[in-house]
């Protein structure tokens, strides 16, 4: 999971763009999530559930808006 965090914070803080870059993070976060899920389903490993990826997406959200608060 620590790596998955590394790769996101990448992905986000490279763009250029400051206005948009929370909306990159969060879908950033979300599409991470998706495919974790996916390969649990996809190797029958774990239990592949839709409200994971749910509730990792809003815990990428507030992560989001705590580092915006803290920055401010």
């Amino acid at each position: 999971m620590v790596s998955a965090v590394r790769i996101d914070n990448a992905i986000c803080y490279r763009s250029s763009n400051n206005k948009y870059r929370w909306i990159l993070c969060v879908v950033s976060g979300f599409l991470l999530s998706v495919v974790i899920e996916s390969f649990q389903y996809c190797l029958c490993l774990g239990r592949a559930e839709t409200d994971d990826v749910i509730c990792n997406t809003l815990g990428c959200m507030l992560g989001v808006m705590a580092n915006i608060m803290g920055c401010l």
